[in-house]
């Protein structure tokens, strides 16, 4: 499968450019790895696609606070 071809692109490449990894944006969702990992598979709706996005900045916002 090709990498343009995968869903939920917004998310991944957001991810991706910041450097937060999967069990990392599991963590601020309360969710596993696995569980991540399925949900990306298919793409989300804009709400999901919104939470996921709000979480990797989480994450970008914490890392810059030095937390």
């Amino acid at each position: 499968m090709k990498h343009d071809l995968l869903p939920n692109q917004t998310v991944r490449r957001h991810a991706k450019k910041n450097g937060v990894r999967i069990y990392e944006l599991g963590d601020v969702l309360g969710v596993s790895q696995a569980t991540i990992t399925r949900k990306l598979r298919y793409e989300m709706g804009e709400a999901d696609t919104n939470r996921y996005i709000a979480a990797i900045n989480t994450i970008i916002d914490r890392r810059a606070a030095g937390a």
